[in-house]
């Protein structure tokens, strides 16, 4: 089994892997969350994620002015579509996330 994640902040960025006889899931289109006035939420969160032995899981990962990150499950929407929100949070936030899939 293969991980990939790839970052977002202010540009994409691949994050290592772990060795397998496989190669770890494509992760593209990832959505780019701008500044918002809302503090309700969620702010989804969207990737395109293909693997040609299947996609077991995808999480988006985020934290929140640095602190431990939380794990939002994103769950497959049609054409290797995934998504998911990240909860609101109050203003002046800084949200860091990424987007993590496991192949089968």
């Amino acid at each position: 089994m293969k991980v990939r994640s790839k970052a977002i902040m202010a540009a994409l960025v691949l994050v290592g892997s772990a060795c397998s006889d496989n190669l770890p899931p494509n992760i593209l289109e990832t959505t780019l969350l701008t500044n918002t006035a809302d503090t309700v939420g969620p702010y989804m969160v969207t990737s395109v994620v293909m693997d040609s032995d299947g996609v077991a899981k995808v999480e988006i990962l985020f934290s929140v002015n640095g602190a431990n990150p939380g794990v939002i499950e994103a769950r497959a929407q049609e054409n290797d579509i995934f998504s998911g929100g990240i909860p609101g949070q109050a203003q002046g936030s800084l949200i860091a996330y990424f987007v993590r899939a496991t192949d089968t």
